[in-house]
């Protein structure tokens, strides 16, 4: 049994399934909206954790109600240097903003939900994508953990060269 990757049902029913978004009633969300509060500055703050988000990833602009553009995929190393060049520009008026680590990245992923695993109505525009977080595998110094949006799944085996979305956070004060 060792190494053996558990698969959710839902993940499994998913893949058989066309790629537009599937969810089980919002009675089943592990991410209610009224979870999260809206800012009106393009983040919601996360009542349950005390983070506070940005609702787009990076590479994304927020619009009004949706996320708009392209999203950006960076190596882990130049991930956390966006962290940086974000804060040095300031977003929404805080200057400390981070890539998530691996707990407070699946604190957002929908388990109701795949393709994408997130509540989509307080994060828009949301991708299927893999997702850096700041936490290095501890099996060896080249990989880090991502997280899967197509179905909510952690991986560690990622070589920090290949190139994934962030969704930068900020513990809300």
């Amino acid at each position: 049994m060792k190494n053996r990757r558990i698969i959710p049902l839902f993940a499994m029913v998913y893949a058989a399934s066309s790629a537009a978004q599937t969810c089980f009633p919002e009675s089943y969300s592990t991410t209610p909206t009224s979870r999260f509060t809206d800012n009106g500055n393009g983040t919601v703050s996360d009542t349950q954790t005390g983070l506070m988000w940005k609702r787009c990833t990076e590479g994304m602009t927020w619009s009004v109600t949706t996320c708009i553009g392209d999203e950006l995929t960076f190596t882990w190393q130049d991930a956390l240097k966006q962290a940086v060049t974000v804060n040095e520009t300031s977003y929404a008026g805080y200057t400390d903003w981070r890539v998530p680590n691996i707990k407070e990245l699946l604190s957002i992923v929908d388990r109701r939900c795949a393709g994408p695993a997130i509540n989509t109505t307080v994060f828009p525009a949301a991708s299927s994508s893999y997702l850096w977080t700041s936490s290095p595998a501890k099996t060896t110094s080249y990989n880090s953990w991502i997280v899967s949006f197509d179905a909510g799944t952690l991986d560690a085996n990622q070589p920090r060269s290949l190139k994934y979305a962030i969704r930068l956070v900020r513990t809300a004060q």
